[in-house]
């Protein structure tokens, strides 16, 4: 160890050893240093607890005193501002591992020398080091999750809780004078001098920056040409590569940097004043990073840019994001400032005037930017567009309305929140489309390869080829659903998680406020459970997102993993419909439960329900049970072919109640579910798609026996949709008035060939004849006419 001095590996330690006696002697003299500060520690933990402690239980009283008060805002911003900042530790775990290994060392120096009364003594304060060290750790992690409590509770109570004035009448009259006094008494001064302070305490990193913004101004024109050049290969098989639209993000993002690299550096200005002017640090280098995004967005959408050549996005899309960025970029320096005051200096929320006259403002502006403009009377506007639209705006309208009632604490953090989810999903596109991108090109590489391979191997066994078009030419055609599916899958799947990540990290903290709906109660049963805002909402939200699920995870579930199984035909369709069912049915007992509706209180209803069922809708009931006979049983499933009464179709869905038929006119027939299971219908494709087709054909009575048979089997043979086995067969089948009846029997492998079949196999027949000189005879009526002498008459 550190105390002892080198010996070999088999010498023995002794304490006559005067080396080793002066080392125990400094390591004993550090060990109660340790100790001592160790002790001094573990009294300022203790403190700090004592006091966190104290400050929980006032601001639990006050809570309960002054609930709704601005007074209360007051209060609790002066106690956050007083919690301690946990200060780390003074020895660290690898320090304590070391005492217990000296310990052990000193234990073994103590046997082999029973006087050594100073290594007694170190051994003894070691334990003690150790023991305060281990002592502290736990006091520290008590305060450490102490305050974080502290602030969660803070941080609830004030974002459900108003932090201003409401913006009344007796606001609005006060509005000038306050407005006036806020302008005389803006501290320009303290600024000013705090600006130039720090012009003269960091102008070498000013000038550093400034240098280095200068110098990315002079590659400007050789990134432009690249991303030129880069743009000019984009679509051709030959020169396009799979990293060329990452390379142009990255062109693009400095193309943009100067002017935020010199704002950012014009932060630094402040670093000196920080703790006086906070706000004047915080918006600057937010500031900067903004620019520079909005900037690098622009560039992206532009004309002929990235998002357009590359990402094959539409350029009407591109042109109103970017217009509406451009707006938005003059929003930034009001919202920063109304935030970071509110952050930073929570306290001038009750006394300064502007700041929320200027949130609304620009919530109100912002809203105009989101709202999409309504098309002409002649078009249409669809609903997902308007739904959307409207939620958009109704995210600042909804801020604003927080300022206005008092609110505006809870305005600002949302705010801050909305706009950095706004980077992070930007963001997490830009990122797909790039990988998405990337698998594009080497989708289109390879089917350039396969096709340059193939048209070599036609030409080394001197094929022609049927089609004029180039290897080039279909390459560059091939579908985005030919790409990997998998691939694709897994990279939608990882932005998605990606980014839910971030979001889920930005609103951790607002989530966590969720908790004080809790407190507010709705209603109480008998039992004593009572039910709260947060279990209403929170059924809300299972119940909504249960029904999103049995929207959309059935039609996953059967294209990720039913479409790669080897199942019967309509299986699938019957898993991902009872999979519906189960998502809807378990998200509604769930909701139920969170609000505190649990089976032993709805069994009755159920029983009710079930009694009611069985006499005043036995008809719906009957229909329901046999949807599920229908499921389960499978006598017909979706996509077959069936004749039942009057109508036939195929069966395209198998509902709770009713089963839809659309037939061969493209109309949708709507039976009930209690048809299939009681009456009688044909599936015609349960167990087996082949049917049979007969066509009966009449030859007059001169006609060869044996060249009509071998006419209509010829026929059936030359045909590619009739089957080989059964074999087709030609029958003589009975004597009419003027014909020789004749039948052609053959099979067909599926229900769209019938129709096919019967045109070609009468067409093919008719041809036939017509070649080998044999008459198709039809119904033959001669008429004598005979005047009234009994002499037939001659007619010209």
């Amino acid at each position: 160890m550190v105390w002892l001095p080198a010996h070999g590996q088999q010498q023995a330690l002794s304490t006559a050893d005067p080396t080793v006696y002066t080392a125990l002697e400094k390591r004993l003299h550090t060990a109660i240093q340790q100790r001592q500060l160790l002790e001094q520690e573990q009294f300022t933990l203790q403190q700090h607890i004592a006091n966190s402690r104290q400050l929980m239980e006032q601001l639990q009283a006050q809570t309960d005193a002054l609930e709704g008060s601005l007074l209360l805002a007051q209060l609790l911003y002066q106690q956050q501002q007083q919690l301690p900042e946990p200060s780390p530790l003074l020895f660290s775990d690898n320090e304590i591992a070391d005492w217990r290994i000296e310990q052990f060392e000193l234990q073994q120096l103590i046997k082999e020398n029973s006087n050594a009364n100073t290594a007694k003594e170190l051994y003894s304060h070691l334990e003690q080091v150790a023991t305060l060290a281990i002592q502290n750790r736990g006091l520290h992690q008590e305060l450490t999750s102490m305050l974080k409590e502290s602030h969660e509770l803070i941080t609830e109570q004030l974002f459900w809780m108003p932090s201003s004035r409401p913006l009344n009448r007796h606001w609005w009259q006060q509005l000038p004078y306050k407005l006036w006094h806020d302008m005389s008494h803006a501290p320009l001064a303290p600024l000013t001098a705090a600006a130039i302070n720090g012009i003269k305490k960091q102008w070498p990193w000013l000038l550093l920056a400034g240098l280095f913004s200068v110098g990315l101004r002079m590659y400007r024109q050789r990134w432009r040409a690249q991303l030129e050049a880069i743009q000019e290969q984009v679509g051709f098989v030959h020169y396009d590569e799979p990293f060329h639209t990452a390379k142009a993000v990255f062109l693009s993002a400095l193309l943009v940097l100067p002017w935020p690299l010199l704002l950012l550096a014009s932060a630094i200005i402040w670093l000196p004043s920080y703790s006086e002017q906070p706000i004047a640090f915080a918006i600057h280098w937010q500031l900067a990073i903004a620019l520079w995004f909005i900037l690098w967005a622009r560039l992206l959408l532009q004309d002929n840019g990235i998002a357009i050549g590359h990402f094959r996005w539409s350029a009407s899309f591109c042109q109103q994001v970017s217009r509406r960025l451009a707006h938005f970029a003059w929003l930034l320096l009001p919202l920063l400032w109304c935030i970071q005051l509110g952050f930073k200096q929570p306290a001038s929320l009750l006394s300064n005037s502007l700041a929320p006259l200027v949130f609304i403002l620009c919530c109100a502006w912002l809203a105009l930017l989101l709202w999409r403009p309504l098309p002409h009377q002649q078009e249409k506007l669809p609903l997902r567009q308007v739904l959307t639209s409207l939620l958009l705006i109704a995210v600042p309208f909804t801020m604003a309305a927080a300022t206005a009632l008092g609110y505006h604490f809870s305005a600002i953090t949302l705010m801050q929140r909305s706009l950095s989810s706004a980077a992070v999903i930007w963001l997490s596109i830009v990122l797909y489309q790039m990988a998405l991108r990337t698998i594009t090109v080497l989708a289109r590489q390879l089917a350039h390869h396969r096709a340059v391979l193939r048209r070599q191997y036609h030409e080394q066994k001197g094929d022609v080829l049927d089609n004029h078009s180039s290897a080039e030419e279909d390459a560059l055609e091939v579908d985005l659903y030919r790409l990997n599916e998998q691939a694709l899958q897994l990279i939608r799947w990882m932005a998605v998680l990606a980014a839910s990540l971030v979001l889920y990290y930005l609103w951790a903290d607002i989530i966590g406020t969720l908790s004080y709906l809790n407190r507010i109660t709705l209603w109480q049963s008998s039992g004593g459970d009572a039910t709260t805002l947060g279990h209403a909402l929170g059924a809300g939200l299972i119940l909504a997102v249960s029904l999103v699920m049995a929207r959309n995870l059935p039609a996953l579930v059967a294209v990720t993993l039913l479409s790669r199984l080897a199942l019967k035909p309509g299986s699938s369709y019957t898993i991902t419909a009872l999979l519906t069912y189960v998502l809807t049915a378990t998200g509604i007992v769930w909701a139920l439960a969170v609000i505190g509706v649990s089976w032993d209180k709805l069994q009755w209803l159920v029983a009710a329900l079930g009694f009611g069922l069985g006499f005043g809708l036995q008809e719906i009931f009957a229909n329901f049970v046999s949807g599920i006979i229908l499921l389960f049983e499978r006598p017909v499933r979706v996509g077959d072919y069936v004749s039942i009464g009057t109508y036939t179709g195929t069966v395209t869905r198998i509902r709770i109640r009713a089963t839809t038929i659309r037939d061969n006119d493209k109309r949708e027939v709507i039976l009930p579910n209690k048809a299939f299971v009681t009456d009688r219908f044909t599936n015609w494709t349960l167990t087996d798609t082949t049917t049979r087709i007969s066509i009966t054909v009449g030859f007059d009575y001169d006609a060869d026996l044996v060249a009509t048979k071998q006419l209509l089997l010829d026929a059936a043979n030359n045909n590619p949709r009739v089957l080989k086995d059964p074999a087709p067969a030609a029958l003589f089948t009975n004597f009419q008035d003027s014909t020789l009846e004749h039948t052609l029997r053959v099979h067909v492998k599926t229900l769209s060939d019938r129709s096919r079949a019967i045109d070609e196999l009468n067409r093919n027949i008719m041809e036939l004849a017509r070649e080998r000189n044999l008459n198709i005879a039809f119904n033959q009526l001669e008429v004598t006419l005979k005047n009234q002498e009994g002499k037939v008459l001659n007619m010209v």
